[in-house]
């Protein structure tokens, strides 16, 4: 087994060091058992590096999307503006996705913020919970 390459380590050297590797374990005696036992673990249990001639290695995880404190602000303004306006609007007035402006105001009327809206036929009617 043969560690992964450290970051900012050079292309050529890291090409070079893999393929010693790689030809290394091509000539030991343990390669089939080796294969078997590196093929029978889940992809996040393999070790990083060249293990049975073959190089592994694990991608860092995407990282989350920060919230977009601007589009808060602007969906809180625009849901007390307006707080009888279909999501959709207050959508194309933001610049986001109707689901984002839902989330908003579930959020909002949770913490009093906005006076609870429920639906009635298909309309929105504004109101104390019943």
């Amino acid at each position: 087994m043969f560690d992964e390459a450290q970051p900012g380590t050079a292309a050529e050297l890291v090409a070079e060091r893999v393929a010693t590797a790689v030809a290394t374990c091509e000539r030991c005696p343990s390669l089939s058992a080796c294969t078997r036992w590196l093929s029978s673990l889940a992809p996040a249990q393999r070790p990083t590096g060249v293990v049975a001639g073959r190089l592994t290695v694990i991608e860092p995880p995407q990282p989350r999307r920060k919230p977009r404190p601007d589009l808060h602000e602007a969906l809180e303004a625009a849901l007390r503006a307006g707080p009888r306006t279909p999501d959709v609007e207050h959508a194309r007035q933001v610049g986001c996705q109707k689901d984002s402006v839902a989330r908003a105001r579930k959020r909002l009327e949770a913490a009093g913020t906005i006076p609870h809206v429920r639906r009635i036929g298909g309309r929105r009617r504004q109101g104390g919970r019943s």
